[in-house]
């Protein structure tokens, strides 16, 4: 389970990074309408925070920490918060990127990275 949802406005001094990963992690890693089988078919292994379109977080899912809420329907899994390394610069970087605007009437909260035009 985790403690708290939402985006706070501290989490975007990129400075303190480090010491607001793991409540930022918590924030992204439930409840979301998916399929745990297609992220695993895909070998998708990390999730992206974005907040207002610019990537504020890269966490790595922790493999077999899925969990279920039967009530919602909705799964979420544990994450590792990842702060530095390639794959890091190039998702978030010193201050985020901005991502491709979402199409007219997508309302999806979940989208595979990178999106396309």
């Amino acid at each position: 389970m985790r403690r708290d949802y939402g985006f706070r406005t501290e989490w975007l001094n990129f400075a303190d990074r480090a010491s607001y990963a793991e409540e930022l992690g918590d924030s992204v890693r439930c409840w979301w309408k998916l399929r745990q089988s297609k992220v695993e078919e895909l070998s998708i292994e990390h999730v992206v925070a974005v907040h207002r379109g610019v990537t504020r977080g890269l966490f790595r899912i922790i493999p077999d920490s899925w969990e279920y809420d039967a009530i919602s329907g909705r799964r979420g899994f544990r994450v590792d918060p990842v702060l530095d390394g390639a794959l890091f610069d190039e998702v978030v970087g010193e201050y985020g990127h901005r991502t491709v605007a979402k199409k007219r009437g997508d309302m999806s909260t979940v989208n595979y990275w990178p999106r396309s035009m």
